[in-house]
């Protein structure tokens, strides 16, 4: 299908709807730069980043669609359209690490991270300044060196080696990710608030993404040769991702870094490990038994630590080594226990089961009902109902 554009910019079918979308992206971008200059909220900085690279990844294809190329064709735009996932990749990774780390500050040392993208821009900017200096260049779009090194060699070797960068870092944020998800639950007995959907959803997006990018290359080189308007629908679902990013980042995650309380969470056994004994254990075990801090939905090692006059590195050894369990299961074995009592002195009579498990401790409907059936093995309608016929 071909698209006869006159003027630029040509507001059709394909344009419009990009040019929408990424304004879109380049307003929340600018919006994150403003609130990490008035709050000094880094991660604000590198998602503003992030939402500003992956709008830019889409210039070529935009205004094409706009008409650019048609309305201007010895334009020298191609010089300055760099592969920005040289540097997306590095931002995402930066970004996810600013989040999960408490008091995360930047280091001299991330700056390697972008050396790839600095020496892709020397090389562009070498090759301008080359193909200015050659004659003809005013009436040509892409100049002698470009037509043949960069066409021909260079652009293929730094597309290739920017897609492998991009899955490295994915998988090293992942990695992070997950990492961060397994130390809430050894301090957090109600992990809900903490439990970062909002980057599950930031990493799910942009690894589909690549990967529709990587199915997209393989037809095009291996099956059906696609054009223009035929990679429109995958620019179109990046596009359309903008929407989610910029919503989300800006409005709806307003919390930036992770509150862990730093050297907290650890598997490992501490110093003073070897102290802890029967004593503290049973100590333990007659403060949840009689003061039930566990009902308090808030409750952390922190606080239980106070309670226990241990270091939180102290309390979580001691859980981990003498219970055989984290953190976040001791306390919510509590709370399962608390609702069988209440289950059973017939409380369900007066009360919904909801209403019950808020009172013992929970906090998310989901939860409850995901924890309950791991420590009893059925869900609380089941529990209730066998109760019941008992």
């Amino acid at each position: 299908m071909l698209i006869d554009l006159t003027s630029f910019p040509h507001f059709g079918l394909y344009g419009t709807p990009l040019l929408i979308l990424y304004i879109w992206g380049l307003v929340f971008s600018m919006l994150l730069f403003v609130r990490y200059w008035n709050k000094r909220n880094i991660s604000d900085l590198f998602l503003g980043a992030v939402l500003l690279a992956h709008t830019f990844d889409r210039t070529t294809f935009t205004i094409g669609f706009l008409g650019w190329y048609d309305a201007y064709p010895n334009t020298k735009i191609n010089y300055f359209l760099f592969n920005v996932l040289f540097i997306l990749g590095p931002l995402i990774y930066l970004y996810v690490r600013s989040v999960v780390t408490t008091n995360f500050q930047w280091q001299r040392k991330y700056l390697w991270h972008f050396m790839p993208m600095i020496f892709f821009l020397l090389y562009r900017i070498i090759i301008f300044i080359y193909d200015l200096n050659q004659e003809g260049f005013e009436q040509v779009q892409d100049g002698a060196l470009w037509s043949t090194l960069n066409n021909k060699y260079v652009g293929h070797f730094s597309f290739s080696l920017s897609k492998l960068l991009v899955a490295i870092y994915l998988v090293l944020s992942i990695q992070l990710y997950y990492n961060y998800r397994k130390s809430l639950n050894q301090y957090y007995a109600s992990t809900e608030k903490y439990q970062a959907r909002w980057l599950r959803n930031f990493l799910l997006i942009f690894s589909t993404l690549f990967l529709i990018s990587l199915i997209m290359q393989e037809i095009n080189s291996s099956i059906i040769s696609l054009g223009y308007t035929d990679l429109f629908w995958a620019h179109l679902i990046a596009a359309l991702c903008l929407i989610y990013l910029a919503w989300f980042g800006y409005v709806k995650n307003n919390r930036s870094g992770s509150e862990l309380e730093e050297g907290i969470v650890s598997n490992a056994k501490t110093e003073k490990a070897s102290t802890l004994t029967q004593k503290n254990e049973k100590s333990l075990r007659a403060l949840m038994e009689t003061e039930k801090p566990f009902l308090d939905p808030d409750l952390n090692l922190s606080k239980l630590a106070k309670l226990m006059n241990l270091s939180s590195s102290d309390l979580s050894s001691l859980i981990n080594t003498h219970f055989q369990l984290n953190f976040n299961d001791f306390i919510n074995q509590y709370r399962v226990e608390e609702v069988k009592a209440k289950l059973e002195a017939g409380q369900a009579e007066q009360y919904t089961l909801l209403s019950i498990a808020y009172s013992a401790g929970f906090n998310s409907k989901a939860t409850f009902n995901r924890l309950f059936k791991k420590f009893t093995g059925s869900t609380p309608s089941q529990f209730q109902k066998n109760r019941s016929e008992s």
